[in-house]
């Protein structure tokens, strides 16, 4: 476009009309700013024009009307031009259609303005450093949680505010990102606050890099765990006063187990020195007497022998002493010291071999006590039939059931069978004895030997334990 030295339109391209929907007629002989501008930018025309017809052509953008009243940005470069006389007379004006750059940018504004609302909000710092480490941006959460303003705080090192006895961690940490060891770091880190107090945090941090894919600087965050950090604490103490607290019962059951089967041991010696008096010279209800309390007996020191294997189960103090043993074996074994009593409850107490190799690596004595809970138990809770005792083979491993015809577990119960003095039926009224160790104990012991202990059973129809060994 072309115009006078008072803005009058002199010539207009093709493009203008495109640009503006005024035909060259339209616009020729017309005052472009009045026609092509709104009344704010008139000023700065006519200043810009004046600078123009003095020498001084520079470039500025402008917002122009169309036809019918809609308007696009332009950027409009100016240069005077002479005629031939040397004078200047007017001036030639290159309009550009920025408009698709002012929507980028204004789109690029308000992505920045949302980038900076949910940086300045989010409840976690966020900082950025340069290649050595010095903080070029933090947001104010920072301030807030750490006391430091952020003009204290850009141009100093990330380490500077990090607690002395965490600098040499978080050193060595940002030391292995820099220096491509590491493609990302994840810290827990103490940083000091303003007031001299300490406050954790828990640091993630990466290289980010130019468009050249040149490093730039480091980018991270910094999550408060404070409240996490004392929870840990909080829980620390009072697992460890749950451990001392369990240490004290364990050795408290420990030494009253001791006291009492020393008593106990002498009743039953003397009542045994009794028993061979009455046998001889008494009958009747004096012998049953005496045997109610040797029965008795022998089942307080069978308690108190479940109490102290578990105290020391619980306290930690049991050693294995693993050997090489015929399993099959040390079930007949088993098999035979129960047959009494299966026969005095008119029981059959089978056992039978299906195994080909049953030498493994054990503790003599846990499998023992193990099996001899197991056996005992199905014996008492099966008042007619059968407990039969299998070994066998499966899956290249051996596995042990013992099988009752017994009354059964329900299944509400079997959520917690191994549970240490628990039993189906509690209380005065229930119909068997017992202290609910024997499962409990036995599981365990079975774990130290490499084996699993499971259950299969239904109320009414009899149970079935099966022991599996982990070893070849």
């Amino acid at each position: 476009m072309i115009t006078d030295t008072d803005g009058k339109i002199l010539f207009v391209n093709s493009r203008i009309e495109e640009f503006t929907q005024y035909a060259s007629d339209e616009l020729v002989g017309q005052l472009g700013y009045k026609t092509l501008l709104s009344t704010d930018s008139w000023n700065l025309t006519l200043n810009k024009n004046e600078s123009t017809l003095n020498g001084v052509g520079d470039g500025y953008t402008v917002e122009i009307y169309r036809k019918d009243d809609s308007k696009f940005w332009a950027n409009i470069k100016e240069t005077p031009y002479k005629n031939s006389d040397g004078v200047i007379s007017g001036k030639i004006s290159v309009i550009t259609d920025i408009s698709g750059f002012k929507e980028t940018e204004k789109a690029l504004e308000l992505t920045e303005a949302k980038y900076r609302l949910v940086v300045e909000n989010v409840r976690e710092v966020i900082f950025q450093t340069d290649r050595e480490g010095k903080i070029t941006f933090i947001n104010s959460f920072w301030m807030e949680i750490i006391g430091y303003k952020i003009n204290d705080t850009v141009g100093n090192y990330f380490v500077d505010f990090v607690y002395s006895k965490d600098k040499t961690k978080a050193a060595k940490e940002f030391v292995a990102l820099i220096s491509g060891r590491k493609k990302f770091i994840h810290f827990d880190v103490r940083c000091k606050k303003k007031d001299g107090s300490i406050r954790w945090f828990n640091a993630n941090a990466k290289i980010f890099y130019s468009r050249k894919k040149t490093m730039i600087g480091v980018s991270g965050t910094l999550t408060d765990i404070e409240e996490k950090k004392n929870t840990e604490a909080e829980l620390i103490k009072a697992k460890e006063k749950a451990e001392e607290s369990d240490r004290i019962k364990s050795l408290f059951l420990a030494q009253i187990s001791h006291e009492i089967r020393t008593p106990v041991n002498n009743i039953l010696n003397y009542n045994s020195l009794i028993k061979e008096t009455i046998e001889t010279h008494y009958k009747g209800i004096m012998k049953d007497a005496v045997k109610s309390i040797e029965n008795s007996g022998n089942r307080l020191v069978r308690t108190i022998d479940l109490i102290l294997n578990m105290s020391m189960l619980k306290a930690g103090n049991y050693e294995l002493t693993p050997k090489l043993l015929n399993l099959a074996k040390i079930l007949v074994k088993l098999a035979a010291s129960f047959k009494t009593t299966a026969e005095n409850k008119n029981l059959e107490l089978l056992f039978e071999n299906n195994s080909k190799d049953a030498v493994l690596f054990l503790d003599e004595y846990t499998i023992i006590n193990a099996f001899q809970s197991i056996i005992d138990n199905a014996i008492k809770y099966t008042e007619t039939g059968k407990v039969t005792i299998t070994i066998y083979n499966s899956s290249n491993r051996v596995a042990v059931d013992i099988k009752d015809t017994g009354i059964g577990i329900s299944k509400e119960y079997l959520k917690q069978i191994f549970q240490p003095f628990t039993q189906e039926e509690s209380g005065y009224s229930r119909s068997f004895d017992g202290n609910g160790l024997g499962l409990a104990l036995s599981k365990k012991y079975f774990e130290m030997n490499n084996a699993e202990l499971s259950v299969n059973t239904e109320k009414g129809k009899g149970t079935k334990f099966t022991v599996t060994f982990n070893q070849n």
